[in-house]
């Protein structure tokens, strides 16, 4: 009846007491007289059996005990005396009467019957109801269903035992297979085997990771026709794997070309988010791999190898694998990005939406738009944008430049956006209410200690005395030490500040190696400044300082008179300079224009201007200190007579030696040569004055 059925697939209560059954029918065969012993071994085993919970527990008496002893001997037997199961074994003190025992045995239970109804819910991925009904359908039109075959030919039959909705939704195929079958593999993958890995071991720089996110939210700007535009922002970013810090980013407004088609993220700024990732950070000595996709975020070969040579073959790159093709069915689908090569990256994304909810125009979670964002930017402020664009307003007046320059919309500019996204990332870099994997292994948890209260400071930086001292008062005063969480921030500096994890920055000539020389420019050089054109490689005039540095990090003033050529990166707007020979002199810091109301930025800017003339003036003053030497004593002299002083003999001397001309005389030279050979030769007789042959 029940051979079938394997003891550790009983619940866990009737599991156990089967056991104590059978340990009860095993004492009862070492006794002399086991029929004198039922009474008191059911007494022991009712003790026994209280423990457990439902139906296990229920009482045994001694003429229970007695014919549980009896069929586990000579094996249980059925109504007609037959034996149905072997002796000794389990199964014969299986009483029917548990759980597993009390299921009936309808047909539901047979492997082919599953397997149709998996069949019906996975045509149906809405509505589990649907499939269930299709099966009522093909039962009530006579068809041949597996397991119930010939069972309703007229299809006239009541619906078997065991179909009801309820009973059929339980035998409906589990979540995991539902899910992988309806919505795809990709849909699926938290129901399928992954791999896990931890920081342990890592290094800062170890590990870049590299995506592009879709910032959820409307913001204002232009397009490169100098036209106002909305739409959403897009964000290409960079993630230290070791620490979680994100170290360099950009964001960019999607606009629309002429042929209509969304302008979006491109290969040439990857290039140059890579550029000033290694400019401004840099790469580890020990190895640092880029992490990134196939997509928008992508890495080419040749860059790749630019990367290696310039790195001497310590910068890598890893791409993600293509996922989602195989999917299960006949059918393949679309190729993608396996988002999880790089879950942190991803995990950092959804923390920065959540950290920029609060803009006005936010377009929601999951593409759920809130109802009024249409209010804001397809009514409100489209007409703003529309009439910034044209110059007129409603009814197609004609507005001034007073009246267009006071339009506003409600939708955020962009460089408000830029500066929001400084402190939204700046919040998030030092955030320490985190549960980063292998924090506490990487040494980013450590106790510190106040002798105040108020001061902590971490043992680790503490004299060994001192730190032995703390230890000692927090014996008698435990809330005196606690355990701190670095920020990503604080694990960033701590972890660059162990020996042999420093990073190697590139020099502006890699760099300009990297992005390629073929993209210079003339540059025109005014006031001190560099002014590179605005019209064809930005949407502004950009204005930087003639004065570079160079890959030592000195400060070298560019020659005047001589042509110089750059090679901008847009994305952090620096500027390389490079001579006529295609030599790198260095980077070109960024010059800004200040409102004329804003005191402190002007007292800033002219500070700087009277510095930078200042050490123009004097460089070229020390061309002309010798004569300044000597005309300034000459001056001293005069003063000196004017003011009606006595005459100085010495300083008559020297007054007379200052008046004499500076430039040297010519040596005297004879009348005649002394050679017959160049008689009649004549030469002048001072070198001062021109001479006519």
């Amino acid at each position: 009846m029940h051979e079938n059925v394997r003891l550790d697939d009983l619940p866990l209560e009737d599991a156990a007491r089967v056991r104590y059954l059978v340990a009860a029918c095993k004492s009862l065969e070492q006794e002399q007289f086991p029929t004198q012993h039922f009474a008191e071994m059911a007494a022991a085993l009712t003790l026994r059996l209280a423990g457990l919970s439902g139906a296990a527990a229920r009482p045994v008496s001694a003429k229970s005990m007695e014919r549980y002893y009896y069929n586990w001997k000579g094996g249980k037997k059925d109504k007609r005396g037959q034996r149905v199961t072997a002796p000794r074994c389990w199964q014969a003190v299986f009483d029917g009467r548990t759980v597993a025992a009390n299921r009936r045995q309808v047909r539901t239970a047979q492997p082919c019957f599953r397997a149709h109804l998996a069949l019906l819910a996975s045509r149906h991925p809405r509505s589990l109801t649907t499939a269930i009904q299709e099966l009522y359908a093909e039962w009530e039109s006579g068809k041949a269903i597996p397991g119930y075959e010939g069972m309703n030919p007229t299809g006239r039959e009541p619906y078997p035992a065991g179909w009801s909705k309820e009973r059929l939704y339980r035998l409906m195929p589990d979540r995991a297979a539902l899910t992988i079958i309806h919505g795809g593999t990709r849909t699926g993958y938290n129901y399928l085997a992954q791999a896990f890995s931890t920081r342990e071991g890592m290094w800062p720089g170890a590990v870049y990771s590299f995506d592009d996110v879709w910032l959820d939210c409307k913001v204002q700007g232009y397009d490169g026709n100098g036209r106002m535009h909305i739409d959403r922002p897009l964000q290409l970013g960079c993630l230290d794997r070791f620490t979680g810090k994100r170290l360099s980013w950009f964001t960019k407004l999607r606009t629309k070309g002429e042929d209509g088609k969304s302008l979006q993220l491109t290969e040439d700024e990857m290039l140059y988010l890579i550029c000033d990732l290694l400019l401004n950070v840099g790469y580890s000595p020990r190895g640092t791999v880029f992490v990134c996709e196939h997509g928008t975020a992508a890495i080419s070969p040749q860059v790749e190898d630019a990367l290696s040579m310039l790195s001497d073959g310590k910068i890598s790159v890893s791409r993600s694998g293509m996922t989602g093709m195989r999917q299960v069915g006949a059918f393949e689908g679309r190729a993608v990005g396996n988002p999880r090569f790089k879950a942190e990256l991803e995990s950092w994304h959804n923390l920065l939406h959540n950290r920029m909810d609060g803009v006005l125009t936010q377009t929601g979670k999951n593409r759920t738009e809130p109802e009024r964002l249409y209010g804001i930017t397809e009514k409100h402020d489209a007409a703003i944008v529309k009439a910034v664009n044209t110059g007129k307003g409603l009814h197609n007046k004609q507005l001034s430049k007073a009246q267009v320059a006071g339009l506003a919309t409600f939708a955020p500019p962009l460089g408000q956006l830029a500066d929001m996204l400084v402190q939204v990332v700046g919040g998030i870099n030092k955030r320490t209410d985190h549960k980063l994997q292998g924090w506490k292994e990487c040494g980013f948890i450590q106790p510190e200690f106040s002798f105040t209260g108020q001061d902590w400071k971490l043992l680790s930086l503490m004299e060994p005395e001192e730190a032995e001292e703390a230890l000692m008062l927090a014996r008698r005063v435990p809330s005196r030490l606690r355990e701190r969480v670095f920020s990503p921030d604080e694990a960033w500096m701590q972890s660059l500040a162990r020996p042999g994890n420093e990073l190697i920055r590139f020099t502006p000539a890699q760099c300009v190696a990297l992005m390629g020389a073929h993209r210079k420019f003339k540059l025109t050089r005014r006031g001190g400044a560099l002014i590179v054109d605005g019209k064809s490689r930005h949407h502004r005039e950009l204005l930087f300082s003639d004065v570079v540095l160079d890959a030592e990090g000195y400060k070298v003033p560019l020659p005047a008179g001589e042509t110089w050529y750059g090679v901008l990166n847009p994305l952090a707007e620096s500027l390389f300079v490079l001579d006529e020979k295609n030599i790198v002199k260095g980077v070109a810091q960024r010059l800004t224009r200040v409102k004329y109301q804003d005191e402190a930025a002007r007292l800033r800017m002219f500070g700087d201007m009277v510095q930078r003339r200042a050490e123009e003036l004097a460089r070229i003053d020390n061309m002309v200190a010798p004569d300044t030497a000597e005309h300034r004593i000459q001056m001293d002299y005069n003063r000196r007579l004017l003011a009606g002083e006595q005459i100085d003999p010495l300083a008559v001397t020297d007054a007379a030696q200052l008046r004499k001309p500076r430039r040297r005389a010519a040596a005297p030279l004879p009348d005649a040569l002394p050679t017959e050979e160049f008689a009649g030769m004549g030469l002048p007789e001072s070198y001062d004055e021109p001479t006519f042959l």
